[in-house]
């Protein structure tokens, strides 16, 4: 018999041994402890083994471990607990608890995520996070998870967060990752906003944007491209917030409102452009304005694009100019590996797009 069908051999009969012990639903005894630990004490001489040659014992290990549920929890934290443990034993005993999934796992999957020790790298304080996520009922439970200090978790919190019904606090505690120094953070933020289907905080929704517009050219990577994208990171920002303004749920009248009460060009051109998006046609000569003075692209973009939203049949000769004339070009990556790209034309496109929703009307 191999030594590998002995190992499994061990295992499975440690494991029925513990089933019969916890299945008679007494307290964990000295001796069930022990046989847990034989278990937990295999894990760990799996994980100190490269993967590729214990992956299907390590499988078979981390099922086994899940199996007995809440009794194992106490034991694999305390060698996770450990000082500077093992980053592949801690990643180990965080897919256990996700695989154990109990009220108990949750909990310790959540203190690990919002854990401040400095020896949990970051990267398995978000593992520990999106484990706890995928084992939540309602979307409500992640709202702890956005006191962490780990840009990791507060990113996926925010993802999970998404679409669900936000009250005056709430709106406010997402209103401040606007702000955020971490540009995922405030993207993901900016979604939460904007996917809330209530709108009795409406205006404070767009407040926050508003306030956090004022930050984006203070960001130090403000101008800097963003990775796959022709796009800079405060462009991407500035699309965002006008997206969020655009299709967030709310009165027309609020967006006209503080048309006229906003400091600052950038602020109003949103503004403006948000409004048009959503059928607006009063800010049409507004509009116009924006397309012909060659502001930021991403602005003169989305300006084009609402012209297809209030647009008429007189704005084709318009729009059919920027089709075939705007200068503003890019590369275009046509794979993964960025070895091939042509010129791209981002406006004149959207200018084609507009064309063909007024032709539609």
């Amino acid at each position: 018999m191999s030594g590998k069908n002995q190992i499994l051999i061990v295992v499975i009969v440690l494991v029925c041994l513990i089933f019969g012990r916890i299945n008679a639903e007494q307290p964990t005894s000295e001796t069930q402890k022990s046989d847990i630990e034989q278990v937990t004490n295999k894990l760990i001489i799996l994980t100190q083994k490269p993967v590729s040659e214990v992956r299907e014992d390590l499988e078979k290990t981390i099922h086994i471990l899940a199996s007995i549920g809440d009794p194992a929890i106490p034991v694999l934290m305390n060698h996770f607990n450990i000082e500077n443990q093992d980053f592949s034993l801690r990643h180990a005993i965080i897919r256990v608890l996700g695989e154990i999934g109990s009220n108990n796992a949750k909990a310790t999957l959540k203190e690990i995520a919002l854990s401040k020790k400095e020896d949990i790298p970051a990267h398995l304080k978000n593992w520990a996070a999106n484990h706890f996520i995928q084992l939540i009922q309602k979307k409500e439970e992640v709202i702890p998870l956005l006191e962490a200090d780990n840009p990791g978790v507060l990113n996926v919190s925010l993802i999970a967060l998404q679409g669900m019904p936000l009250d005056s606090v709430l709106v406010e505690k997402v209103g401040r990752f606007l702000m955020d120094n971490n540009h995922a953070i405030r993207w993901a933020a900016t979604e939460v906003l904007e996917k809330d289907p209530c709108v009795a905080y409406y205006d404070k929704k767009v407040d926050a944007i508003m306030q956090s517009i004022n930050r984006i050219y203070s960001d130090p990577n403000a101008n800097t491209k963003a990775p796959r994208t022709y796009l800079t990171y405060a462009q991407i920002d500035i699309q965002n917030f006008i997206k969020s303004l655009s299709y967030m749920e709310g009165p027309l009248t609020s967006l006209k409102n503080k048309s006229g009460k906003v400091d600052g060009t950038l602020k109003k051109n949103i503004l403006f452009i948000a409004r048009a998006m959503r059928g607006d046609s009063l800010v049409k000569n507004d509009i116009y304005s924006i397309i012909k003075d060659k502001h930021d692209v991403i602005i003169r973009l989305w300006a084009v694009r609402s012209l297809g939203n209030i647009g008429t049949i007189t704005d084709i000769k318009l729009l059919q100019n920027i089709k075939e004339k705007d200068e503003y070009s890019c590369e275009k990556d046509l794979d993964v590996g960025a070895k091939r790209s042509e010129i791209y034309y981002p406006v004149r496109e959207e200018a084609q797009k507009s064309i063909q929703k007024i032709n539609k009307k």
